[in-house]
């Protein structure tokens, strides 16, 4: 018999007490810390109040070594392959908490059903991401979660100003949150007093090279980043500085510097920092990890569309420009040997993103051969702007790589339809530099006849009856009698036939000088009063050159 429940017949039973909040990281708390950016939730058979355990990294070859509640990452498995189905419920039987994934498209059905089976959720990362960094933000993430304190946590994750303000509230003092290179990331304006090396920091996004001397000297940096301690900074001239490294996985992320106020930095003070350190950690891992991923996204594109695998217009959506918007287009390449060339061009990458982030410009940046190009919104500025750009950017990237730099920039008024265009002027321009003593800074057209030239040069090269005549009697000549007719008839034709001077640049008498080119006219039957016959011997001279 089948009884019916009425209102009344429950109205007196006491009200259940509101469900206990999980002890530690559960999913749902993993996924909000991390953001969709980075991992996003497929399915969850149990719900998100599941508890996570450890991160493991699933081993294709050996036995599972997963225990119950941990997180799986699913190091290469397909979820294309019906073998992922096997993975899964093996896991389920183990009780792991959730496995993640790495893929952009929908989840397979059979694969969402088995999880279902299993009682096993499903995270998924971009198919771009780096398994090492997966696993440290995992593990940053669970440890921030279990230590986290409400003033920390008010910043939203990847806002590294809103934590700069969260610490500065927290320990009692202007901060700032620096990456491993002194490059200012963040800063708080809560008001705290700030002495003139921090306003310094601050306008210049970066910590300047006297107090970074001074601190090196001292020994700071030293203590800093052999330590997980907070470091008291006392240095001539500035205001007392509490400063602590943020740490990830052992890898230094950065630093968090705290300027003495009006009251003194205590001990509460160093063990409110070592707190918003680990905070810290997630934030940095949370901006890097989007960046990361955006840039890498940017940098293939660009990739594709100079290798002409992409229509150029979709670097406008990057750039946040019309696709007839001016650009400009920059090419750097740093002078270093072959064996250290990937590292140094991945280090001059950073070094553009973060000079243009300083000045607020967009850019589009990638490397490719040996060159690391660089594409940016033009502001109307022209040849001039071009040109800055190059100057700025390949000055910049010197000094960060310590090593000679050359750059060179075209402007690109109708947009991307001339970037192709552009990208062949840098490169004809960076042929020419290379034949420079010094590091040069250029706008394509400062070293437009030497390219011009060049592109002739590689002409002949696939023609060589271009070079044939009677410059190639006059270098049989010299070869077989140790004669100097060639010489002697580019300097003539350089010192546009002034005979005097072109015998003081060989060091011979005028008459001597005459009789020389009296000499090679008959041997030729050269007329050097042909205007044309000058032209064509002078420029096969010159493309004679190395």
């Amino acid at each position: 018999m089948i009884s019916t429940l009425r209102t009344e017949d429950y109205a007196d039973m006491p009200t259940p007490p509101p469900a206990a909040e999980p002890a530690g990281p559960t999913i749902g708390a993993i996924i909000d810390a991390l953001g969709a950016g980075v991992v996003r939730l497929l399915t969850a058979p149990l719900g998100l109040d599941v508890l996570v355990g450890d991160p493991v990294v699933h081993d294709p070859v050996g036995p599972p070594t997963a225990g119950r509640h941990d997180l799986v990452l699913a190091v290469g498995v397909d979820v294309s392959l019906r073998s992922s189905i096997d993975v899964i419920t093996r896991y389920g039987e183990l009780g792991v908490c959730a496995v993640l994934v790495k893929t952009d498209d929908p989840l397979p059905a059979a694969l969402a059903a088995a999880a279902e089976a299993a009682g096993v959720a499903l995270l998924a990362a971009p198919q771009d991401a780096a398994w090492g960094q997966l696993h440290t933000l995992m593990r940053t993430a669970r440890s921030a979660i279990a230590q986290r304190r409400s003033d920390t946590a008010t910043a939203s994750l990847g806002d590294l100003f809103g934590l700069a303000d969260a610490v500065s509230s927290l320990v009692g003092g202007a901060t700032t949150i620096e990456d491993e290179h002194s490059t200012v990331l963040a800063y708080s304006t809560k008001g705290h007093p700030v002495d003139g090396a921090r306003r310094d920091t601050i306008l210049g996004r970066r910590v300047p090279t006297e107090w970074l001397t001074k601190a090196t000297e001292l020994g700071v940096f030293r203590r800093l980043w052999s330590s997980d301690e907070v470091v008291r900074v006392d240095i001539e001239g500035l205001s007392p500085r509490l400063a602590i490294a943020v740490r990830a996985g052992g890898e230094v992320l950065g630093s968090i510097w705290v300027q003495e106020g009006d009251r003194p930095l205590g001990q509460d003070a160093e063990e409110a920092l070592s707190v918003a350190a680990s905070m810290a950690a997630l934030h940095l891992l949370r901006a890097r990890s989007g960046d990361d991923l955006e840039r890498r996204r940017c940098a293939d594109q660009l990739r594709a569309v100079l290798a002409g695998r992409l229509p150029t217009a979709v670097l406008a959506d990057a750039l946040q420009v019309a696709p007839d918007g001016p650009l400009v287009v920059v090419g750097l390449e740093p002078v270093t040997g072959d064996d250290e060339s990937s590292l140094v061009l991945d280090r001059a990458v950073d070094l553009v993103l973060l000079s243009c982030g300083a000045f607020r410009r967009k850019v589009v940046v990638a490397a490719l051969g040996r060159t690391v190009y660089a594409v940016l919104p033009g502001r109307g500025g022209g040849v001039a702007e071009a040109r800055q750009l190059a100057t700025d950017l390949g000055r910049r990237v010197n000094a960060g790589l310590r090593l000679p730099v050359r750059s060179c920039a075209t402007d690109a008024p109708l947009g991307f339809s001339m970037l192709h265009g552009a990208r062949r002027e840098v490169d004809l321009a960076l042929r020419v530099l290379t034949t420079r003593a010094e590091a040069e800074h250029v706008h394509v057209n400062d070293v437009h006849a030497a390219a011009l030239l060049l592109q002739l040069r590689d002409l002949a090269g696939e023609h060589p009856a271009l070079l044939s005549g009677k410059v190639q009697l006059l270098q049989a000549c010299d070869r077989e009698r140790s004669t100097s007719y060639v010489a002697t008839l580019r300097t003539f034709l350089d010192s546009l036939g002034d005979i005097r001077k072109a015998a003081d640049l060989v060091s011979i008498h005028p008459n001597t000088f005459r009789y020389r080119l009296r000499r090679l006219s008959e041997l030729t039957g050269l007329d050097l009063h042909d205007p044309v016959e000058r032209l064509v011997v002078q420029l096969q001279l010159h493309l004679l050159d190395p």
